[in-house]
């Protein structure tokens, strides 16, 4: 997702050789998914609902991403993150999308993952380069 959402904001931008490419290097401006996702919303480029999903993805990625994980040897029990996660399930059960495009299910991995899916697609592909990217864009 992340990568359509670059290749989104590149498709945005002037036309240059490696100037704008550097800006998503490790060290460039544009690194990070935050950074990505509040440019796209600052330029128009997606609409608050979809901005509100990017950071609700972007939420449960960095917590999967960065918990501490304790071995049983520790005195601190592990926590696991999984869907079930209080923050988690809250997140997902929190996405646009998958109300959106009709899909009923409160199962919060299967939420993620269809709004994961829709979002990808309808930011490499998106249906009207002249407007903001919005959830009445749906193809089915």
């Amino acid at each position: 997702m992340q990568d359509a959402l670059k290749g989104l904001l590149l498709r945005s931008f002037v036309r240059s050789s490696g100037k704008i490419r550097g800006m998503f290097e490790p060290d460039g401006a544009l690194s990070a998914f935050a950074s990505q996702i509040r440019l796209a919303y600052a330029l128009g480029l997606v609409s608050p609902a979809i901005y509100n999903d990017l950071e609700l993805i972007r939420q449960i990625r960095n917590k999967a991403a960065h918990f501490i994980h304790f071995s049983q040897k520790d005195s601190e029990p592990e926590e696991l993150v999984t869907f079930q996660n209080p923050a988690i399930r809250q997140w997902s059960l929190t996405l646009t999308c998958p109300s959106a495009v009709g899909f009923k299910s409160k199962d919060s991995r299967e939420r993620f993952k269809k709004t994961c899916e829709w979002l990808t697609d309808r930011l490499r592909f998106p249906m009207d380069d002249s407007r903001e990217l919005e959830y009445d864009d749906i193809p089915f």
